[in-house]
């Protein structure tokens, strides 16, 4: 792992000066009373007027249906509007925006009427099931507000298995409902997306999941609509194992689209992906592998980025059931090379930590310069220890580190922040959105977007000066083992008691060091991470 690039620009700052940046800006939205707060599924940049549109799940504690929330905001983080979406259903937690031609936003999703508010799998109103599901395109106004909706009703089977012991015990409880992958807008500026139909979850008797690609224009009409029953469900032609909501779609080129699948990950470490022509026609299946990965691995909610190189990027959350841990995997394919045969990556990096959970969620983005960063959860899961810190990194284009930051919003550790999603902007900045929670108070929930400088990812003083930091201690407060961890190598870490005595110095060497405290006192220790002669970070520790 290299972190060159961070430091090259830190000495420059030292013999020039180091030019002052601040966080851009900030931006969040609180939910206090009677909701539960999902987090926020999707940001984007509207081209035109570099305003960002952010979209937000919110469930009612005592109705059967979600809201959306959107809420617009001028690129200085100013809040410019914000409305909710409300129908009598569970709205999918795929939206996706698209322009047409003449810079009119829409979005597309699904929806599954009557759903219970808690799973978009569950029908609560047992006496009028409804048999259908709606795939719609809604057109916006600067406002926000819905002025246009085109939707097209799927039937779905309604099938609720009940009154069995291991039904009740289940938390799958799944009705039949669909499920948006992917849209995009094509090169005739039409809608190009795909989505699976699923069944209920233990129904036999009926039609099995199926994925459906479609063509649509920007009036809501379907030009071309092709289904694939699924092979682990009895289909012959899509391999397709919809175990991880997987099956996200790219265009590779103008005659070539291809779905990538890594669900089938969990029957051997593999998966596969499907190419097809401008018409829907599957035209080759290529297995790919997945470096790292056990039959007991499950790839969850994977997303796509095509690269600037004609390849694609693939991240994902992956499962460890037997561990209980999620690992975070980045790969890159040549999706384009020779179109035969095994596929393998051209680059992996896969991040795992001794703590207790990590997680990602579609943290993956690209600069101008090609640059890629990743966002993620350490200690996502609410153990003992309540440290979470959510983690961006920047990575050049054969997936070298170039810098390791660490964001905490208030620093609190009964504050419980999760990172959601990451954006490049058209101004080089960066956005993070994240989802966090007061853990005395369970219904006391808040999203927030914050944007970062370009420059906040240059050098350890930039960093600094927007709320970043280039190392953190953990678990805090712990008990015999101290855990310094940080991107910066070559450096070091020295550790004194509160009379300012030194109790231990150590070489940095590895992105994690542990440091044996079995036989220091309890109480309050200060660490010091130095790079050479400068201290790049500090803070304190408490052993208990």
């Amino acid at each position: 792992m290299s972190y060159n690039r961070i430091v090259l620009p830190f000495a420059l700052a030292l013999l020039w000066g180091a030019k002052a940046f601040a966080q851009e800006w900030e931006y969040s939205h609180s939910y206090i009373k009677d909701t539960v707060l999902y987090q926020y599924h999707n940001t984007y940049e509207i081209p035109l007027t570099h305003n960002i549109v952010v979209k937000e799940i919110v469930e009612p504690w005592t109705s059967i249906s979600t809201r959306v929330g959107l809420s617009l905001l001028s690129p200085e983080g100013e809040l410019i509007i914000r409305t909710e979406h409300y129908k009598p259903a569970f709205w999918s937690s795929q939206m996706h925006f698209l322009q047409n031609d003449d810079g009119e936003l829409f979005t597309l999703t699904t929806y599954n009427p009557d759903h219970d508010y808690r799973s978009p799998n569950y029908f609560m109103n047992f006496d009028t099931i409804p048999d259908f599901a709606i795939l719609g395109l809604y057109e916006l106004d600067d406002s926000l507000n819905i002025v246009r909706s085109m939707e097209h009703r799927f039937i779905v089977d309604t099938f609720e298995m009940r009154g069995n012991e291991w039904w009740e015990r289940s938390k799958n409880r799944r009705s039949g409902y669909i499920h948006p992958f992917s849209a995009f807008v094509d090169e005739d500026g039409n809608i190009v997306g795909n989505y699976v139909k699923a069944i209920s979850f233990g129904h036999e008797d009926i039609a099995k999941d199926t994925i459906v690609f479609f063509r649509m224009d920007f009036d809501g009409n379907l030009i071309t609509k092709v289904d694939y029953p699924c092979a682990s469900t009895g289909g012959d032609v899509i391999p397709f194992c919809w175990a991880t909501q997987s099956g996200n779609m790219v265009k590779i080129n103008d005659s070539t689209y291809v779905m990538y699948d890594l669900s089938c990950s969990i029957f051997g470490g593999g998966g596969n992906v499907i190419y097809l022509d401008r018409d829907f026609n599957v035209t080759l299946i290529r297995r790919i592998s997945h470096t790292n990965a056990a039959d007991n691995y499950s790839y969850i909610y994977p997303s796509i980025l095509r690269s600037p190189h004609n390849t694609t990027y693939v991240s994902s959350t992956v499962s460890d059931e037997t561990k209980n841990t999620y690992d975070i995997h980045l790969y890159e394919y040549n999706d384009t090379d020779g179109l035969w045969g095994y596929m393998h990556p051209v680059h992996h990096i896969k991040r795992f930590y001794n703590w207790d959970h990590t997680a990602s969620f579609k943290g993956i983005a690209l600069d101008k310069a090609g640059d890629i960063y990743i966002a993620y959860t350490l200690n996502l899961g609410l153990c003992d220890c309540l440290d979470s810190w959510m983690m961006i990194e920047r990575l050049d284009e054969s997936m070298d580190t170039i810098s390791t930051l660490y964001y905490d919003i208030n620093g609190d550790v009964d504050i419980h922040s999760e990172a959601y999603d990451i954006v490049a902007l058209s101004d080089g900045g960066i956005l993070l959105t994240s989802n966090s929670k007061d853990m005395n108070n369970t219904r006391n929930r808040w999203n927030t977007v914050t944007k970062f400088p370009a420059e906040a990812f240059v050098g350890i003083e930039e960093a600094h000066a927007n709320g970043l930091k280039v190392a953190i201690a953990y678990p805090n407060p712990g008990k015999d083992v101290l855990n310094i961890r940080t991107g910066l190598h070559n450096a070091r870490v020295e550790v004194y008691d509160t009379n300012g005595k030194l109790v231990h110095r150590q070489a940095i060497t590895e992105d994690v060091t542990p440091i044996d405290a079995a036989a220091w006192a309890n109480g309050v220790y200060v660490w010091k991470v130095y790079k050479g002669h400068t201290k790049a970070e500090t803070g304190k520790w408490v052993k208990e």
